[in-house]
């Protein structure tokens, strides 16, 4: 698609330079340069890229000396089509539901703020937490991800949520159950309990969970050391 979509530049282009050069009957005007240039901005208009497409661009043709007028090229061809619509790349990732976080909020986001969408119930757990616990959030909780903290203590205001020390990361639904599954997986009983609450695909990983220790009689499960053993 990409090489069809240079041809057609490149050639209406080079038709427009001929056609000028045998009107003003001028010399020394090189058709191909401008079907170049013509070229690579038919196709930055759609694609909407500048460094990459250059260095394509030069690649190709093996001639640096056109690397900064290509680049002028393209850059005006993004200014102009980010007018009227997005880049062909933008609008099938649109189209296929990629969730890929855009370069700028939606209007409408900046009058929101994030007290608004957050939730005051958070459920948060300790670096080491017990099985009984852990079990207990993901059957009373719907949420997707827990904040890791390093303490959790009894609040000494009259908030009836429990003081959170300084926050680790976030450990997801699916990442506490394959926790437990390697803990206990030799416990069919349990093991079918965990796979009714196996119903999330999330693709966000935590940084520090690295590893699993040695639990005694399944008394607590570590999330502190869950990266490094599935890395």
């Amino acid at each position: 698609m990409n090489g069809s979509i240079t041809i057609r530049g490149s050639r209406w282009i080079r038709d427009l330079s001929n056609a000028s050069i045998k009107k003003s009957l001028l010399t020394g005007i090189d058709p191909g340069k401008y079907a170049l240039a013509g070229a690579a901005a038919q196709l930055g208009g759609i694609v909407r890229m500048t460094i990459s497409l250059t260095a394509i661009i030069m690649e190709a043709t093996k001639d640096i000396t056109f690397g900064l007028p290509i680049m002028l090229v393209l850059m005006l061809t993004k200014w102009v089509g980010d007018i009227f619509n997005e880049g062909l790349y933008d609008m099938h990732i649109d189209l296929q539901e990629v969730p890929i976080l855009g370069w700028h909020p939606p209007k409408m986001s900046r009058n929101i703020l994030a007290s608004i969408v957050m939730r005051s119930d958070v459920v948060a757990m300790e670096r080491r937490e017990r099985v009984a616990r852990v079990l207990d959030v993901l059957r009373s909780t719907s949420h997707h991800g827990f904040p890791v903290v390093d303490r959790i203590e009894e609040s000494t205001s009259q908030s009836s949520l429990p003081d959170y020390g300084h926050l680790k990361g976030v450990i997801l639904r699916s990442q506490l159950i394959t926790l437990l599954e390697k803990r206990v997986r030799f416990n069919i009983t349990i093991i079918i309990k965990l796979y009714i609450f196996y119903i999330f695909e999330i693709q966000v990983f935590y940084s520090e969970l690295d590893g699993i220790e040695g639990m005694k009689n399944m008394g607590s499960v570590t999330l502190a050391d869950f990266y490094d053993e599935d890395a």
